[in-house]
C-alpha cells in the first residue's frame, strides 16, 4: 500500500497478527503502521518490529489514511467518540467487530468516513 498510512487500534491477538502480516508479507512497512494498545508489553513488542507507537487513538487516527479498530465490542463506541474528529471522507475505516456492533457503528459515525468491517 503505497505512500499510505494505516493505524491499528488494538494491538493485542487479532490486531498484532494483522501488522506482523503487513510487514511480514511486505504489503507495508513498519514505519507506515500505527499502533495504539493499552497494554505496555504489546506496545514494546510491536514497537521492536519497527512500527511506530502512538500514545493516543486520535493520534493515530490523525496520521493514518486507514484506520483499522480491533478492539473488544465494548471498547468500540468509547473509541468511536475519541477518533470521531479525524475522521473524514478521504479516510477509510475498517474494523474486526460483531455483526450486530457493526450495524451501530453507522450510527455512531455519523457518515464521517466510508467503513467496511
Amino acid at each position: 500500500m503505497e505512500n499510505k498510512k494505516i493505524a491499528i487500534i488494538g494491538v493485542g491477538n487479532m490486531g498484532s497478527a494483522i501488522a506482523v502480516g503487513l510487514i511480514k508479507s511486505g504489503f507495508m512497512k513498519p514505519s507506515d503502521i500505527f499502533v495504539t494498545d493499552k497494554k505496555e508489553s504489546t506496545l514494546a513488542k510491536m514497537k521492536e518490529l519497527g512500527v511506530t507507537v502512538a500514545q493516543e487513538n486520535i493520534e493515530a487516527a490523525q496520521i493514518a489514511d486507514v484506520v483499522l479498530l480491533a478492539v473488544k465490542p465494548y471498547h468500540i463506541a468509547q473509541v468511536i467518540e475519541e477518533i470521531k474528529s479525524e475522521l473524514n471522507p478521504s479516510k477509510f475505516l475498517f474494523q474486526l467487530l460483531p455483526e450486530l456492533v457493526w450495524l451501530k457503528l453507522e450510527k455512531w459515525l455519523e457518515k464521517t468516513c466510508p467503513f467496511s468491517g
